[in-house]
């Protein structure tokens, strides 16, 4: 009699004991068919808003009229958050540091030798002529002539060039090379546009013309 209750116990055990497997088995196949990540997968693996395309962009954005050129390195996690890392190709600048680009705001900055993300603006590259917004819009006048700069949008502006005698007057379009920079045609000749600090040097790219010479802002446009 004992054997016989012992045996069905035993039974009885083994039954749970394949339930209990079983009923395990089904709810790891289905974690796993599911796909779903715990939380802590979710917080390892942030959302990259900005592709390195994107980013490849924004930093030949902020080095555009610059001498300084780059290259992409890796992708890489600082204090919690992933940047797209460039190098620095340039025998001026100092080794080891680089620009970086936040992979979910956009934000340009420098990774610095140390391996902290610094603002652009510690960048040893760093020119706040072609990092600032330059206001174009403006007269500007020569002994001979006078510039009229209306911006048309953030990368180009139409300019009047007119002769103070009032004998002559072209209207044109120029496109902006960086902040400081930009280049349009006058009377089927390149034209290059220099400005800095309200002195526009404005003439011929591949050949002089009469137009050629430096000019005063003496307003500005709104």
């Amino acid at each position: 009699m004992n054997k016989k209750i012992l045996a069905a116990v035993a039974a009885g055990m083994a039954l749970v004991t394949a339930a209990a497997l079983f009923i395990s088995g089904k709810k790891e196949e289905t974690k796993v068919e599911s796909g779903e990540k715990t939380e802590a997968q979710e917080k390892e693996e942030p959302v990259l808003t900005i592709t390195k395309e994107d980013a490849d962009s924004l930093i030949a954005e902020k080095l555009k009229g610059g001498t300084v050129e780059f290259s992409y390195s890796h992708l890489a996690t600082v204090d919690g958050n992933s940047y797209y890392l460039y190098n620095i190709l340039s025998d001026e600048l100092p080794t080891g540091e680089s620009l970086a680009v936040d992979a979910v705001s956009g934000e340009v900055g420098v990774y610095s030798a140390g391996g902290e993300i610094l603002p652009y603006s510690a960048f040893s590259g760093y020119d706040k002529k072609l990092d600032e917004t330059i206001e174009w819009n403006g007269t500007y006048i020569s002994d001979r002539y006078a510039i009229l700069v209306e911006e048309q949008d953030p990368a180009s502006f139409q300019y009047v060039v007119s002769a103070l005698d009032g004998k002559e007057r072209i209207t044109a379009y120029a496109v902006k090379d960086s902040n400081i920079e930009a280049t349009g045609s006058l009377d089927d000749k390149v034209m290059k546009f220099n400005l800095n600090d309200g002195e526009l040097s404005f003439g011929g790219y591949e050949e002089a013309t009469g137009y050629d010479g430096t000019y005063t802002r003496i307003n500005e446009t709104p």
